[in-house]
């Protein structure tokens, strides 16, 4: 059957949102997850890279998140995956984890300036980007909420999108973090998706453009994972994200 497409569009923003590239496919009755695995950390003194998994089990759902992920020894990847685990929805995970953005974010926020050591504030406003994602009741929901700088003072406002199955026929293409590449590569144009091997093909092509345009900050092994109304499958994984995957 071929399927008609609808693109998401979600601003990106340079700074706080490079090191991150997710891609996620979600049509009636299936959603695909792809993400790359490379994690800036920063302090005061030093910057460097490692290995991270970006698609985290969340109760029934699952969590990814890009740019101000990791401050003052707190992951958001941590804080999404205890709101999934402790709300009975999705819409109910979404709020939880609002909540605790509201208090990790100011905080965050001044740890960064610290960081940037000049103390000023920041042109960019959009500093987080989040996803649930998962079969409920049987439907397929992606919600995605994205946090923007609302003052110099560390306040963040919220705003909030859900996909869902409701809208019979459609392929939702949800980008979030690093996305330029794709941007001009696409064009505006979406292919069809017909089976798994379409999917992972896409989105292995769409993170690894961003990967190519900075490999200093966006790096593979590119883990894929496919959810539907039989269960959880990793299509591509790195060994590492076996368990409870962090981010």
């Amino acid at each position: 059957m071929r399927l008609c497409f609808a693109a998401v569009v979600l601003a990106m923003c340079a700074g706080a949102l490079q090191a991150t590239s997710i891609v996620i496919l979600r049509s009636p009755d299936r959603i695909y997850i792809g993400a790359d695995s490379r994690r800036m950390y920063r302090d005061p003194a030093a910057s460097f890279a490692g290995t991270v998994c970006k698609i985290v089990p969340a109760g029934q759902f699952y969590f990814m998140a890009s740019g101000l992920t990791y401050a003052n020894d707190e992951q958001v990847a941590d804080i999404g995956a205890e709101a999934g685990r402790n709300a009975h929805s999705m819409k109910a995970a979404g709020e939880l984890l609002r909540r605790r953005m509201q208090q990790f974010l100011p905080a965050a926020l001044a740890a960064e300036k610290q960081i940037d050591h000049e103390g000023a504030d920041v042109g960019r406003s959009l500093v987080l980007e989040t996803a649930f994602a998962g079969v409920e009741n049987g439907s397929t929901l992606v919600s995605v909420q994205l946090y923007r700088k609302s003052g110099g003072d560390g306040r963040v406002k919220v705003e909030s999108h859900t996909y869902s199955s409701s809208t019979p026929g459609r392929y939702d293409f949800v980008f979030l973090g690093k996305r330029r590449a794709i941007d001009d590569r696409l064009a505006g144009q979406f292919p069809d998706i017909r089976s798994d091997r379409d999917a992972v093909a896409f989105i292995s092509q769409m993170v690894n453009l961003e990967i190519a345009e900075s490999p200093e900050s966006t790096a593979g092994p590119i883990d894929i994972l496919k959810l539907d109304g039989s269960g959880v499958q990793w299509l591509q994984q790195k060994p590492v994200c076996g368990g409870e995957a962090r981010q």
